[in-house]
């Protein structure tokens, strides 16, 4: 019995494996002609790393440069950053008649290779009342950051509302030391974190 059940796995294992090397192989073809988009060539490191309008100088670490212009350009998008005087991916902070409201978050709040006109904050203020500042931030931006943005934010500019974009997916991990501290990370500016004793 346990000859035929190894027999009947190896049968099974063979074909398998066969059609994942199969399809392995044909999409790096079907990428390579550019018939297929490589994801992970547009992740979000590799982006982040493109442009130079990025600084981690401010006490929550990633940001932008004030008054700043850029271009970020790739096979999928072509999109011009500008920054305002605070450093926001956003027209002038200006208090109006509008109400204020905030928004938080990383690269969805930011806008990464997405025009101006349709990223959050503008959509928002298209159908509502609010002048929606746009505080968000790519770059291993999570809710410790979140936090010293808001807090830093809201002594300056009275508001209403608060929107934060939350991806659970990189979210609880964009703050933890384990994954901060390895590789091309351990150099970054962490004004936040204090590493004693490991």
């Amino acid at each position: 019995l346990k000859k035929i059940i190894n027999k009947s796995l190896f049968f099974l294992l063979l074909p398998s494996t066969f059609l994942l090397v199969l399809l392995e192989l044909s999409s790096r073809i079907l990428v390579s002609q550019n018939i297929l988009i490589d994801i992970y060539k547009y992740s979000y490191e590799k982006i982040s790393r493109d442009h130079n309008w990025r600084t981690e100088k401010e006490e929550w670490g990633a940001w932008h440069k004030p008054n700043y212009s850029d271009i970020a350009s790739k096979e999928c998008f072509n999109v011009v950053y500008r920054s305002n005087s605070e450093g926001a991916r956003d027209d002038e902070f200006i208090i109006s008649e509008k109400d204020i409201g905030f928004l938080i978050g990383d690269s969805f709040a930011e806008g990464s290779g997405v025009n101006k006109e349709y990223i959050l904050d503008s959509k928002i203020e298209s159908f509502s009342k609010f002048n929606i500042f746009n505080l968000g931030s790519a770059h291993n931006f999570g809710p410790v950051q979140y936090s010293l943005i808001y807090e830093y934010f809201a002594k300056k500019y009275p508001h209403k509302i608060l929107i934060i974009t939350f991806l659970p997916s990189n979210d609880f991990s964009d703050n933890d030391p384990s994954r901060m501290y390895k590789y091309s990370n351990n150099r970054r500016y962490r004004p936040y974190y204090k590493l004693i004793s490991n």
